[in-house]
């Protein structure tokens, strides 16, 4: 009979919008199994491009065999952490003998806006942006020329007043 034993490379990853990366899949037979094994993905977000070539893998007993994971996260995809499973299931058994390993997947935010030079007081133009709860917000200035301060009152939800500016090209 059998059975089969499963193994992921990278147990997690931490990507920017846009990226792309691979992990290795490594299916073994345990115990004599011998068949094909089918590779399935489960917890994927629709508009994440995710792969797991190839997708049926056939093992000889006591051998292994080996699929990669590949995920790429689009430019224009929710910042968010995501459990990203790939199921394991031997065809050549009739009972369920299907694992499943998972990795953990952080997406980064990046935005930028070009609002130029500081000239004193006022507003910059900054386009409106929703984050969602639990994000980390970090903002930076490649502005040489004055010093930035961030102006906004939302204490009541964790994001206050900049005490002090964090300075120029920072």
């Amino acid at each position: 009979m059998g059975t089969i034993a499963l193994g992921m490379t990278a147990p997690s990853f931490d990507f920017s919008l846009g990226d792309q990366d691979s992990t290795e899949i490594t299916v073994s037979s345990v115990d004599g199994y011998a068949g094909a094994v089918e590779l399935s993905l489960d917890g994927v977000p629709a508009e994440w491009n995710v792969t797991v070539e190839p997708a049926t893998l056939t093992l000889a007993a006591g051998g292994t065999a080996s699929a990669v994971l590949t995920l790429q996260i689009p430019t224009d995809a929710s910042a968010d952490e995501v459990t990203v499973s790939v199921v394991a299931t031997p065809l050549a058994e009739s009972r369920d003998l299907s694992l499943t390993a998972s990795t953990t997947v952080s997406v980064e935010s990046a935005l930028y806006s070009a609002v130029g030079a500081g000239t004193g007081n006022g507003e910059h133009d900054w386009p409106d942006v929703t984050i969602t709860l639990g994000s980390t917000v970090i903002f930076s200035s490649d502005d040489q020329t004055a010093n930035h301060q961030i102006h906004a009152n939302f204490d009541d939800q964790g994001f206050s007043h900049q005490g002090s500016p964090f300075g120029m090209g920072t």
